[in-house]
């Protein structure tokens, strides 16, 4: 016997059941205002059955590694960090994007993360780089 399982958008009839089992479902982590990002999307997975399997999607900014020049002043590159955090929060804003998260495992970015509002996520992180697909 398969088993099928599709994946389709969630639609507004989905919501009663999706609220409940987002409500119902253990150590999810949901955070209700990813709903009010212009780039989440909801998607249901499903079989012959029904639904199995709700999951809202976004797309927040993502900062990256830095490339920091080993003659700048501490000063200078303080206030090159913010100017650049800037311009990421006026793209997401612009991208209606609501979430900018930054990975860093140096100490003075942590710091400099933390002066400026970003708050440590209660998760841990994980990532699949899709040319890594192709080869698993």
């Amino acid at each position: 016997m398969s088993r099928h399982v599709y994946v389709r958008p969630s639609t507004p009839k989905d919501l009663p059941l999706f609220s409940k089992w987002l409500q119902g479902t253990k150590d999810n982590l949901f955070d209700p205002s990813v709903f009010t990002y212009k780039g989440t999307t909801a998607w249901c997975a499903y079989n012959q059955s029904g639904p199995i399997v709700f999951m809202p999607a976004q797309r927040p900014f993502m900062m990256e590694s830095l490339a920091i020049n080993p003659d700048a002043s501490e000063i200078d590159v303080a206030v090159a960090l913010r100017e650049l955090f800037h311009a990421i929060v006026l793209q997401a804003h612009q991208a209606g994007e609501g979430e900018v998260y930054f990975g860093c495992s140096d100490e003075a970015t942590i710091a400099f993360a933390i002066k400026h509002e970003f708050k440590e996520v209660p998760f841990r992180m994980f990532r699949v780089k899709l040319a890594d697909l192709e080869n698993a």
